[in-house]
């Protein structure tokens, strides 16, 4: 059953609650290539109609699986481009959420090629459903299963209504409870909390992006597609004298989301 009427009952009801929530998730991100793939504990803090989330260890080199394979080419503040092995390299970023529930919005630090963009959306995106007869225990805390679609993927997700009656890891939110657990269907990423903690006093959270352009999602997804094909251009400039000529071509597959880019080609 939907719960769009139940979710704006209860954030009309939790205006200055100000118990703080404090979450360790274990998040993995299996990708397409296997050597770039990530496992790390992250830390949700939730308090006054706040949040934010970000990986306890803050180099994200150590987050790969295959880290003790890395070499570093190059890093500067939140980022860092490593290389695994011949022909497989990356630039690997320190992401974090940033919630305003009151303002329903969502700051995400997010990687553009070699850059970083942050990107504000609402937070009430996800259209869950509630599954019946699914309820289980997370660390002690009776939950229950929804699911949704979201950019591409299938989510299940467990949640309880015994710790706050809001709050989730990464983007995921607006099930009428705290959600512990999120993995979608193709295993690609999960979130499952590993650790809670609740303390009667509120805890101080700031906006890390007040000085920072924001971007729109399409507007992310725009310049994303921009900075490509100047790149392909760069190259081809690079290389113009050569007689043999070719096509660029980018699948933008092994991503999370679904950024409805599909396949850039460039033909040289």
């Amino acid at each position: 059953m939907k719960i769009k009427v139940v979710i704006i009952i209860i954030f009309l009801s939790v205006f200055g609650y100000s118990q703080t929530t404090k979450a360790i998730y274990d998040v993995r991100i299996n990708r397409l290539n296997s050597d770039l793939s990530i496992q790390g504990d992250y830390e949700l803090i939730l308090s006054n109609n706040l949040s934010i989330f970000q990986p306890i260890e803050r180099k994200p080199e150590l987050r790969l699986i295959h880290y003790d394979k890395a070499k570093i080419l190059w890093e500067k503040e939140n980022l860092i481009n490593v290389n695994i092995k011949a022909g497989v390299s990356s630039v690997l970023l320190n992401d974090l959420q940033y919630k305003n529930y009151k303002e329903d919005t969502i700051l995400s630090r997010e990687l553009l090629l070699s850059n970083i963009a942050i990107v504000g959306e609402k937070l009430n995106k996800f259209k869950w459903e509630l599954a019946q007869g699914n309820d289980t225990i997370i660390l002690g805390f009776n939950c229950q299963k929804a699911y949704t679609n979201y950019r591409g993927r299938t989510y299940n997700a467990y949640f309880t209504t015994e710790l706050n009656t809001l709050g989730g890891p990464w983007k995921f939110d607006g099930l009428p409870g705290f959600i512990l657990s999120v993995s979608s269907t193709d295993q690609y990423f999960s979130l499952n909390a590993i650790k809670i903690e609740t303390k009667k006093e509120s805890t101080k959270i700031q906006n890390p992006f007040t000085s920072e352009r924001v971007f729109s999602f399409d507007e992310y997804v725009s310049e994303m597609k921009a900075r490509y094909e100047k790149q392909f251009k760069a190259f081809h400039s690079l290389n113009k004298e050569s007689d043999e000529g070719g096509t660029f071509r980018l699948e933008f597959s092994d991503f999370i989301e679904d950024l409805g880019i599909g396949v850039l080609e460039f033909n040289y």
